[in-house]
């Protein structure tokens, strides 16, 4: 399903009924690939999505969602269920590094997709970034919290559980793009020079001051997050 982030943020001031009808439209595609633009229209009245999708003749359709695009997880996890849908769960369990993304996000207006031709390593004001630690580690709560939910309606054969740290290493992306492929059953074959991210990795790089950002925190839980 193109388009960016297409449900990470509601664009739509709508009723919660009128979402989820809304998901589930966009879960279950036509067999029919005559009413495929009536059903790309109908997708079209919200924000969302807002390209078709390039290959007419896809056979699978899937959604990038934030874990609360509607308040009510479980009408969610429904819609979910009803389609036969399978999901697959991501979570960054690093709380320093996700913290620091948030901090560049929010305190910096700088974004991963910048690049890393305009990345400029971030100079870390303690007091703003322990609010952005602190709200990492209730996101991930409220994450573990969905992915528990998904688990108890769908089954662990329908959950796949992933880590972002899974992906570090050239290794680690086609090992993990293989299980997912697995999981979902569908054919798939990967070329490892297709994949690399766009921002540094290393705190070491992405803090000009690290050194102070290390004395800081490796005598706390946090040090085991620390390079």
């Amino acid at each position: 399903m193109t388009g960016f982030e297409s449900v990470e943020r509601w664009a739509w001031d709508v009723p919660a009924d009128e979402r989820l009808a809304w998901l589930k439209k966009a879960m279950t595609p036509p067999e029919d690939r005559s009413a495929l633009e009536d059903w790309f229209e109908a997708l079209q009245a919200s924000p969302q999505v807002k390209q078709k999708p390039m290959n007419p003749n896809f056979t699978y359709t899937c959604l990038k969602m934030s874990d609360l695009p509607v308040t009510d997880t479980d009408a969610v996890i429904n819609v979910i269920d009803r389609t036969g849908a399978k999901a697959i769960h991501l979570v960054r369990e690093n709380r320093l590094k996700h913290a620091l993304s948030l901090y560049r996000y929010h305190e910096e207006e700088k974004s991963q997709f910048h690049g890393q031709e305009n990345y400029d390593p971030t100079r870390v004001n303690f007091v703003k970034f322990h609010k952005w630690l602190r709200e990492s580690a209730r996101l991930h709560d409220q994450a573990m919290e969905v992915r528990e939910a998904c688990v108890a309606r769908l089954g662990s054969d329908r959950v796949f559980p992933l880590a972002y740290e899974e992906f570090q290493d050239d290794a680690g992306k086609i090992g993990v793009l293989e299980r997912i492929a697995a999981f979902l059953g569908i054919p798939a074959e990967f070329d490892e020079g297709r994949f690399s991210k766009a921002t540094p990795d290393s705190l070491r790089d992405a803090v000009s001051n690290f050194r102070t950002f290390w004395l800081r925190y490796r005598l706390t839980p946090h040090a085991r997050y620390l390079d």
